[in-house]
């Protein structure tokens, strides 16, 4: 399976599952409208807690414009607050306007010129973005278990023959991360 196809797929399971979320949050969104004075707070949390959720993957995919709208409408929920009817109807466009680059994404624009590669941006086309803090840290775990490796291997030496099947299996452990480091190194670069 080529990167573009597994993209596709990925995109595909993105595009999805984004949708379930805005569902559910233009419900939420609807039933708060009908009942303005009974505003739950656990409800705007929920609401919340979707568009949040929704950022993350769409920058996990490389998709900007539904990252950065789905920010701006978390970013107008005030913690704790009840929504007022601005409010309310800026997430329900927002809701609408994050169906419609969706549907740029996965190519379903209604256009017969539209493809899914013209709404993709070119980080997310060559691969997902991960932060590089997170790499950091992963190469920093990795060096930690490296060291404490040396130590294991010190220790089954001194242990003698008895140790011997520990220190196939230490060896074989060794070599994995030895490869997990450099992997790892390779991508900070």
């Amino acid at each position: 399976m080529d990167e573009h196809h597994l993209f596709g797929e990925l995109l595909d399971d993105f595009v999805l599952e984004s949708s379930r979320r805005l569902e559910i949050i233009e419900k939420a969104l609807l039933e708060i409208g009908e009942q303005a004075s009974a505003t739950s707070p656990g409800a705007v949390e929920d609401i919340r807690r979707e568009l949040h959720t929704l950022k993350g993957n769409a920058g996990m995919m490389g998709l900007r414009e539904i990252q950065s709208r789905a920010h701006e409408m978390e970013e107008a929920i005030v913690h704790g607050d009840a929504l007022t009817a601005e409010q309310t109807t800026f997430l329900l466009q927002g809701v609408d306007t994050i169906r419609t680059l969706l549907r740029l994404a996965s190519g379903h624009d209604g256009s017969d010129s539209a493809s899914p590669e013209s709404a993709i941006p070119d980080t997310a086309q060559s691969g997902l973005m991960v932060q590089v803090a997170a790499v950091d840290a992963i190469v920093e775990l990795l060096a930690d278990s490296m060291i404490l490796g040396s130590r294991l291997a010190r220790q089954i030496e001194m242990l003698g023959e008895p140790a011997e099947p520990m220190a196939i299996a230490w060896e074989a452990l060794q070599k994995t991360l030895t490869t997990i480091h450099r992997r790892a190194l390779a991508l900070r670069l």
